[in-house]
């Protein structure tokens, strides 16, 4: 063994705060405090005993800074290895006296912590694995929430239990904590619950009031680093438990900053496998609380609308409204909002099978574009509560972007032909776009052929179960391009001129504000009734080509 000076020397550089507490209790003598270090080492004991030792003391009392720098300084000279481990621990010693709030480590929490449980594993016993700090936390709770599979493992060989700390948070909760949540550790902590009777429990339990009745599923879906392969290891958890503030882990999940997250847990649990119907977790959230979907539709996530609207979340209470408004209030969000309008359009047929309760129908097929059509024209002219819908409030806003998109929606608003335009006298074949700009052009009160009214728009109210008619098209009580009138202001520094088919509506759009109340042999004015022949009534639409010109 090394003299006296040179162990003193490396305990110095190695743990100045321990060796200078140790000086402090012999008032100041270090040759008198190195002697009892010498005295201390010459009684032989082994690396093993010591340490041994130590862990009891942890368990039973802790002993003074000063006796436990004897007892490590000793450890460290036989084992030269521990010098990390002794540093680590004597280090949050120190930390947790400085602090009333710290964690209390003992030696094997430390050991966790750090990943050093593997160089005690001969010498911890099963009375040491759940030794409890500060926080009643036992070691496993700090392997989980740093990261050590093999520490993990180790503690559960030696029966370490799945008890909750303090604040009720089980291991499984801080595994979730973790900088980078590891599946590895969850599917160790999952697999021994299991198997001890625990499963579902540990699964499940929430934590305590002041830590927001938060299981672990909502811990790992509020945690922006969380994986797929972790969230998988909590496939039977209930993903519908609410915590304080009344969120599920997929609310939680929608208010991540990281997108995926919410789409890993619609990817891991699906309701429509396991019976329950996804709009259930909006229920007891008060009426004012925000829907899982609108949630996510309003932080442009297109790829969890698409999820939601496949297990049959329900797109007509506002979706649409929420992205144009988003658009408005967050421009830099415009792309992913279109996406989202985009998605909704893609699923709509998927989710009217769905509320029809009949199979679905082949994409591109005649049956799927008059599907699609009918319900893409209820989703963006059914009223919301104030009685303004889609397109209203897109005009209303100056949601350029997405009044154009909305317009533009291929087989609903917009028709791709091939053939002989309208009034072409040379005939000539060749593709072109035609628009239904039917409410545009007239309000809902122009005179049918037969002399009919078109009844009044109805207008739903929240909270009232009325039937769906998906085929009645909500006719506003004034057109479109008057509403563009009205808010002229929103669209004055708008490039919409130069896109279809407000191009071609705009150009025209005071002589056509009179067109549904006059007859084309009251057009006196030419130019005007070049305009009206630019039209094409068929039936209760008005269709115009992408060939208006001036």
């Amino acid at each position: 063994m090394e003299n006296m000076d040179e162990v003193w020397r490396k305990a110095s550089e190695r743990l100045p705060t321990s060796t200078t507490t140790w000086v402090k209790n012999f008032a100041g003598d270090l040759n008198r405090a190195k002697r009892a270090i010498a005295d201390a080492l010459k009684v032989g004991d082994s690396g093993k005993r010591v340490l041994r030792h130590q862990l009891d003391n942890d368990v039973n009392g802790s002993k003074s800074e000063a006796e436990d720098a004897v007892a490590l300084i000793r450890l460290m000279a036989e084992q030269p290895r521990m010098t990390a481990l002794i540093s680590s621990y004597l280090s949050d010693r120190r930390s947790s006296a400085d602090n009333p709030r710290g964690r209390d480590n003992h030696v094997l929490h430390v050991a966790a912590k750090n990943g050093c449980v593997a160089d005690l594993r001969r010498v911890v016993r099963r009375e040491h694995v759940d030794v409890l700090n500060g926080d009643l936390e036992t070691p496993l709770h700090l392997a989980a929430e740093f990261d050590h599979v093999d520490d993990v493992r180790i503690l559960l060989e030696f029966g370490a239990t799945m008890r909750a700390d303090r604040h009720a948070c089980t291991p499984l909760h801080s595994a979730a904590l973790s900088i980078r949540p590891n599946a590895s550790i969850a599917g160790l902590l999952v697999r021994a619950a299991a198997e001890r009777g625990d499963y579902f429990r540990l699964l499940n339990e929430r934590s305590g009031a002041e830590s927001g009745r938060n299981t672990a599923l909502h811990v790992a879906a509020g945690n922006v680093h969380v994986t797929a392969e972790f969230i998988d290891e909590l496939r039977d958890s209930d993903p519908r438990l609410q915590n304080a503030e009344l969120d599920t882990a997929f609310h939680v999940a929608a208010r991540s900053t990281n997108p995926d997250i919410i789409v890993y847990l619609l990817s891991t649990f699906r309701p429509t496998n396991a019976g329950w119907d996804i709009d259930s977790v909006d229920e007891d959230r008060g009426e004012t609380a925000p829907t899982l979907v609108n949630m996510c539709a309003g932080s442009g996530n297109a790829d969890a609308v698409a999820l939601l609207i496949q297990h049959g979340a329900d797109v007509s209470q506002g979706v649409l409204h929420e992205i144009v408004i988003a658009s408005v209030k967050k421009p830099e969000m415009t792309a992913d909002l279109l996406a989202v309008y985009r998605a909704v359009v893609d699923n709509a047929v998927a989710w009217r099978c769905l509320q029809d309760n009949r199979k679905c129908l082949i994409r591109g097929s005649s049956d799927y574009n008059e599907v699609l059509r009918e319900t893409v024209i209820y989703l963006t002219t059914k009223p919301f509560v104030d009685g303004k819908n889609v397109i209203q409030r897109a005009i209303e806003l100056g949601a350029s972007e997405m009044l154009t998109a909305v317009l533009n929606t291929d087989n609903v608003y917009k028709f791709d032909e091939f053939g002989v335009r309208r009034n072409d006298r040379l005939r000539v074949m060749c593709s072109y776009s035609r628009y239904d700009v039917t409410d545009f052009a007239r309000p809902f009160t122009r005179p049918a052929e037969n002399g009919a009214s078109v009844e009044d728009p109805t207008y739903s109210s929240e909270g009232q179960d009325v039937e769906v008619d998906f085929k009645k098209h909500h006719r506003p009580k004034t057109s479109y391009l008057e509403e563009l009138l009205l808010h002229r202001d929103e669209w004055k520094d708008k490039n919409i001129l130069a896109m279809q088919p407000d191009e071609a509506v705009l150009r025209i759009r005071a002589a056509l504000l009179f067109f549904p109340r006059i007859r084309p042999a009251d057009l006196h004015d030419p130019f005007l009734r070049l305009l009206h022949s630019r039209y094409l009534y068929a039936g209760e639409h008005v269709w115009i080509d992408d060939d208006v010109s001036m």
